[in-house]
């Protein structure tokens, strides 16, 4: 029996939303986006360089709608629940501008295969017509 609550909820939702976003990719094609806020930015230890502050990376539906851990719903509802972001953006990435954001000195998590795998299991379990 698949056991997920809130903490599993919030760790998709925070650091480990890549590799939700990755997982939905591989099982089913869907695009990936990033939130960002244009009005704030992430600087890398040292200050070598600079991003724009990512607040979420989700899957985007065929019908252009946001999917994460929390389910389906309009990209508009998903930037409302970042409500502390100045200037909200969404655009889609590929995986491989994604994994560039990936990493020691970087915006997000460090890739991990098993991370990515993990969440396709869980996926496959919250939502069997992905499998």
């Amino acid at each position: 029996m698949l056991r997920f609550g809130r903490d599993d909820i919030e760790y998709y939702m925070t650091g480990a939303c890549p590799y939700f976003a990755i997982a939905v990719q591989k099982l089913t094609g869907w695009p990936i986006a990033m939130l960002t806020d244009e009005a704030a930015e992430w600087e890398s230890f040292g200050g070598r360089k600079t991003y724009p502050l990512i607040a979420h990376i989700f899957s985007v539906t065929p019908d252009g709608m946001a999917f994460d851990v929390k389910g389906v719903r309009p990209i508009q509802a998903l930037k409302n629940e970042f409500h502390d972001l100045r200037e909200p953006r969404v655009e889609e990435i590929s995986i491989r501008e994604l994994r560039s954001l990936m990493g020691d000195f970087k915006p997000l998590c460090r890739y991990n295969a098993k991370e990515v795998k993990e969440a396709a299991s869980i996926i496959r379990k919250l939502y069997p017509d992905f499998a």
